[in-house]
């Protein structure tokens, strides 16, 4: 006997939703990106 084929709901959507924002999605480093403002804005200033 064949078996029915598994009807996709709601709950399978928000699944496969959340799991391929996970695996997109990288870690943010703050330090580094606030690092990164303060060298742009020492730039701006010392070189106007």
């Amino acid at each position: 006997m064949n078996q029915a084929a598994r009807t996709r709901n709601y709950d399978d959507e928000l699944h496969e939703r959340r799991r391929h924002l996970a695996v997109v999605r990288e870690p943010v480093d703050f330090q580094a990106e606030r690092l990164k403002r303060l060298q742009e804005e020492v730039r701006d200033t010392r070189d106007p």
